[in-house]
């Protein structure tokens, strides 16, 4: 491989990366650009004859933002080099359409999406492909705000005043009646619950969408 070349290599390296993790995220881009840089000795390194070994310095972070590279050529002329990416990438996310309180249930009226460049962003951020319906605020949000995981909490499993089903477990013996939850929940809460057969108030923990479990 020519020296020429090697900033185009490089910008399909980072290109090759960034696919693989929006991929496996699920996530769409609305635009990226890549500025490969290489030091100005690049230009002097002789023609790789065998296919040139590029790593990231820290594969451990996303494929966007100022992205470093080691480059080598693995047999004779042997030669390492260093380089980098610069790789900005613009992503539809979800912002608040209007204030929220904290303990809010999101619905769609409360959503908006937004084209953003996050390679200059310094929190997290969720893309539209996620939905976020049904989740919860943890703290005031004001409108137009980026809504990311630590602003909200997951959807509930049951909410207060819905009617479960109550499972009761114990070695050898199980059994299942209806209930009303006196409490919201999220997946592995303990709740107060109301036996409807027995009229009596009981701790369970929830399961599932619905469905509490409690141990005798």
């Amino acid at each position: 491989m020519e020296p020429v070349a090697l900033p185009q290599a490089l910008t399909r390296y980072a290109s090759q990366e960034l696919e693989q993790q929006l991929t496996t995220l699920g996530w769409q881009a609305v635009a990226v650009h890549y500025a490969p840089w290489l030091p100005e000795g690049a230009r002097q390194l002789p023609p790789c004859k065998q296919p040139l070994q590029i790593q990231r310095s820290n594969p451990q972070t996303p494929a966007w933002g100022r992205l470093s590279y080691q480059l080598s050529c693995p047999t004779e002329p042997v030669w390492h080099t260093r380089g980098r990416v610069d790789v900005s990438l613009s992503l539809e996310l979800w912002v608040a359409r209007q204030g929220l309180k904290k303990g809010h249930v999101l619905q769609a009226s409360d959503l908006q999406s937004r084209v953003v460049t996050v390679d200059r962003l310094f929190r997290s951020f969720t893309p539209i492909q996620q939905s976020l319906l049904g989740y919860r605020t943890l703290r005031k949000i004001r409108a137009g705000q980026l809504l990311s995981a630590s602003d909200l909490g997951a959807p509930l499993a049951v909410h207060k005043g819905d009617e479960v089903a109550i499972y009761a477990r114990t070695p050898g013996f199980s059994a299942s009646m209806r209930g009303i939850a006196l409490a919201d929940g999220e997946l592995g809460d303990t709740i107060a619950v109301r036996n409807l057969s027995s009229n009596k108030e009981l701790q369970a923990t929830v399961t599932a969408a619905g469905e509490v479990e409690t141990r005798f």
